[in-house]
This record gives C-alpha cells, sequence and structure tokens, in this order.
C-alpha cells in the first residue's frame, strides 16, 4: 500500500490484518475514515515504531480484536491517531498492562478525551504468581469516580470447572446505549456502584441464547424493539413470563425472530402479549408442523388477528402457499409484506394475495416475494401487467410489487 495516496473510505471493516505496521499504513491510507472495524489485528512484527506519519485522522469509531499486541505497543496508535474518538470497543489478552486501570485513565484524559463509550474485554491466564487475588486487587481499580462517573462499570468471571485457570474481564454495557445484547451471563448488573438494574435508554434488546435470560437481571423499561436469536430450544408456555422479567412486552414495536426451534405457536403467544407491534420479522422459523384449520379456529388466534397492529412482515423461512394464508389471516392489517415461496406456490401466492376478493388482506400497499427456481420470465410479466402492478426486479427470483 502507497503511504502517499488517500481513499475517501469513511466506513471499513477487515476482517484479519497482520502487523501494527501495517495498520498504521492503513490509516494512513484513509485520512477520512469515521469508523472502523478489525476481527482480528495480529502484532507478529514486535520492531518498535519510531516514526509515525502525520495524519489528521477523523476516526469516531473503533472495534479492535487485539492478538499478540501489548499495551506498549498500542499506546503509541491512541497518542497518534485516536484523537477524535468517541467510541472504542477492545477485545485483548495476555498482557497485563492492559488491566491498569490508572494508565488507561491518563491515556483517556490525554488523548482520547471525546471517548464516551469503552467496550472492553481483556482475557488473561492465572499463574503460581498471578492467581485470582491478584487480579482481583487489579480489577478493583476500575471502580473509582473516574469509571463511575462515565457510567463504565465492569465485572470479572472465572469459569467454574474444574482444572480452567483463566478469566475474562469485561464490560457492562453502559446505561448510555440505546442496543443491548444480551450474550450470557455477563449481563448480570453485581457491581455495588451500580444502584439501579433498569436501562431506562435502550431501545433495542437483541437476545442471544437462554443462558442470557436465564441469567440476566437487568430490565429495560422503555425498549420498544426485541431481538431473539437462539438454537435452544424455548419453553413456549413460558415465554412470555420469560420476556417480560428482561422487556415491558406492551412497549414492543418491532420483533425480529431467528431462531431454529422457534414455533409458529410461540409466535403467536409472543404476539398475544405485544399488542403494539407493527413490524415482525422472521428469519427462521418451525412451520412444518402447522395446522392451519386448528389455528385459525383457535380463540388465542382469533384475538389477535383482530387486534394486533401489524403493518409490516417479513418471513424468510420458505412458505407454502397454506402457511402464507395462515400469517395473512394472522395479520390483516399487514401493510408491507415480504415472503418467500416455492415455484409452484408462486403464481397463485400473488393472486390471492392481491385479490380483490381476499378481505384477509384489504390493507396491502406492497409486496416483496422470492421465489427458487426458475419461472418464465414473460409470464411473470405479463401477469404483473394483467394486474396492473408497478414492479422492480430485485435480482434472480426475487420481486418487489407495489400499486
Amino acid at each position: 500500500m502507497a503511504t502517499h495516496e488517500t481513499s475517501p473510505i469513511e466506513y471499513l471493516f477487515i476482517a484479519q490484518l497482520a502487523g501494527l505496521k501495517q495498520f498504521i499504513n492503513l490509516l494512513s491510507y484513509v485520512p477520512h475514515l469515521r469508523r472502523l472495524s478489525i476481527d482480528h489485528l495480529h502484532g507478529y512484527d514486535h520492531k518498535k515504531i519510531q516514526v509515525f506519519p502525520k495524519v489528521f485522522n477523523k476516526s469516531t469509531h473503533v472495534s479492535l480484536r487485539l492478538e499478540y499486541i501489548t499495551l506498549d505497543e498500542f499506546e503509541p496508535i491512541i497518542r497518534h491517531f485516536f484523537h477524535h474518538l468517541q467510541v472504542l470497543r477492545i477485545s485483548t489478552g495476555d498482557d497485563l498492562a492492559y488491566l491498569n486501570a490508572n494508565r488507561w485513565q491518563q491515556i483517556i484524559l490525554s488523548h482520547m478525551i471525546h471517548l464516551h463509550i469503552f467496550d472492553f474485554q481483556h482475557s488473561y491466564n492465572f499463574t503460581v504468581y498471578h492467581n485470582q487475588t491478584f487480579f482481583s486487587s487489579l480489577i478493583k481499580q476500575f471502580t473509582s469516580s473516574f469509571w463511575i462517573e462515565r457510567e463504565w462499570y465492569f465485572a470479572n468471571q472465572y469459569p467454574s470447572g474444574d482444572g480452567l485457570n483463566c478469566g475474562i474481564f469485561y464490560s457492562i454495557q453502559s446505561c448510555r446505549r440505546t442496543d443491548y445484547i444480551l450474550s450470557s451471563q455477563h449481563d448480570q448488573i453485581d457491581d455495588k456502584n451500580h444502584t439501579t438494574n433498569d436501562f431506562p435508554l435502550v431501545r433495542h434488546v437483541h437476545i442471544q441464547n437462554q443462558s442470557a435470560i436465564d441469567n440476566c437481571s437487568i430490565y429495560f423499561s422503555n425498549a420498544d424493539e426485541l431481538t431473539i436469536s437462539d438454537d435452544e430450544y424455548i419453553p413456549c408456555d413460558s415465554i412470555t413470563t420469560i420476556l417480560n422479567r428482561i422487556v415491558l412486552l406492551e412497549k414492543l414495536q418491532k420483533i425480529i425472530i431467528n431462531c431454529k426451534h422457534f414455533s409458529f405457536d410461540t409466535v403467536v403467544k409472543i404476539l398475544c402479549s405485544t399488542p403494539n407491534c407493527s413490524k415482525l420479522i422472521l428469519h427462521s422459523l418451525l412451520l412444518n408442523e402447522i395446522d392451519g384449520v386448528s389455528l385459525k379456529d383457535n380463540s388465542l388466534f382469533q384475538v389477535i388477528s383482530n387486534k394486533n397492529k401489524m403493518k409490516d412482515l417479513t418471513v424468510k423461512s420458505m412458505c407454502t402457499f397454506e402457511e402464507v394464508k395462515l400469517f395473512v389471516k394472522l395479520c390483516p392489517r399487514v401493510q408491507h409484506l415480504s415472503i418467500k415461496v416455492s415455484q409452484d406456490d408462486f403464481i397463485s401466492t400473488i393472486k390471492c394475495l392481491l385479490s380483490k376478493h381476499n378481505n384477509d388482506i384489504r390493507d396491502l400497499l406492497t409486496l416483496r416475494i422470492q421465489t427458487t427456481g426458475n419461472i418464465w420470465f414473460a409470464r411473470i410479466l405479463m401477469l404483473f401487467k394483467s394486474l396492473r402492478l408497478s414492479s422492480k426486479i430485485m435480482g434472480d427470483h426475487d420481486y418487489f410489487l407495489w400499486w
């Protein structure tokens, strides 16, 4: 990479980068960069960098996972390039200097005065000289007034398994954030300096696994968006009780579900407790055992169908024609619908959804429909024309219709 050339790039994600010299050359090449994320930044070249290029760097958000890079090596980079940083997310390991709270305080006060989010994780190993007591004394320094005033809270975790001699020190996400990821038992509030379990400014809660639900002691009283991503089975009967311990279900306006073992019955139960939800996205769902006839006759199904405010529905799993009709029956006031159907059901699905005699979906304004296999393109265009539809081809077997 020629360092005398520059790029106008402002947002950049890199999966892997080897060497601090490469990293510095990169920062010199993109002086307009505002957001940078590197999944793995390796420090294989341990030669001390003596000269740094003079670059006016505008980066405000940086996310780095550092490997084999000491704080002595990383601090000069902060001094030269991170003057405007507002958000720093950093994952480190091994080097004990990263657990020096006083050093971090000086770095932040001197070189990152605009920083308002410090998302930090450090993995470490116990030795004969560095045991749990030693690490606890280091970590205690992160409870001084400097950290509390900024609402930067931390927790420490030791694995419970026998023979494991490691630990993780990590940030408890700040109350200031509007997004919060619940990923594990890390999300318990156990710091004596944190006086409340309510994060009222968080608007979007993302639950990543069952243990996050079981161990969460945080409440998000004003959240209006919920994402559930879990490959484990979540009991249908108790789902609303479980979720109500984390969010106020009546306030939710958007729900995203990405669970392989999430049944349609569970979705129905959630919608029953979220009357103000207007947008639902289903990435993956168990649809193969749906009994459409019995569901439509179910009293709970009827209540939801009559009262829900769903305006925007996306189903990314492959649906049969009968399943599409079931979704439409459940959400009759939907205005924007996105679905995926088989080649055999493509034509019949469009005709059904756009029929003037279909009272189940009177408010529909746009339809995005994806299919598989090869359908004669001219036949599709003729169908759209006969129905007086405006259309846009989004990609192979992907059509967007409006009227």
